[in-house]
């Protein structure tokens, strides 16, 4: 079974039906509990689409993150909406370089994040009907990339509960682990 560091959506928490589903199954889960208030609070007042956000808003949850990855030294981080979108920062700013499952990143949404540059192998799942990341943020993602990127698109919501319970986020995990090591 795998390490795993994950990294919870806005409004997820630590304790919620993915990470609860990773070790369930086997897996050693960090999942750092990620301050997304000062975040929720300022999205909360704009009107328009977000981008740049103000570092104040993403500081603490970054630094979270960070911290979870380098003292679990993890296989895979999975990280799901803004978790995701979270990963995608530490792995653009050369602070992650390993194997990711990103759940309905918002990446693109959240920090302007529309490619991956990683040679470490990504799988990305995200649902057709998603009402809250666009999916095809992620078909875009997929098609930018400069490297070993899958994307796998679901009947499923933005919470992806019933692909999550059917074991396709544990597919996933699988399937970058093996081509991580060939």
């Amino acid at each position: 079974m795998a390490r795993i560091v994950f990294l919870h959506g806005l409004e997820g928490s630590s304790q919620g039906q993915k990470p609860t589903w990773l070790k369930s199954n086997g897996h050693t889960v960090v999942a750092p509990t990620l301050d997304t208030k000062p975040l929720i609070a300022w999205l909360g007042s704009q009107h328009a689409h977000v981008l740049n956000l103000p570092v104040s808003t993403i500081a603490a949850p970054r630094s979270s993150a960070l911290e979870a990855v380098t003292q679990a030294r993890p296989d895979v981080v999975v990280g799901s909406s803004f978790g995701g979108g979270l990963a995608m920062l530490l792995q653009q700013e050369g602070l992650w370089r390993g194997p990711m499952v990103l759940l309905a990143p918002a990446g693109a949404k959240l920090f302007g994040l529309k490619t991956l540059t990683t040679t470490a192998p990504v799988a990305v799942l995200h649902g057709r009907q998603d009402d809250i990341v666009d999916v095809a943020d992620s078909v875009d993602l997929a098609h930018n990339a400069k490297g070993d990127v899958t994307l796998r698109l679901v009947d499923d919501d933005h919470r992806l509960t019933a692909s999550v319970t059917a074991g396709i986020m544990g597919e996933l995990i699988d399937l970058v682990l093996l081509r991580r090591r060939h």
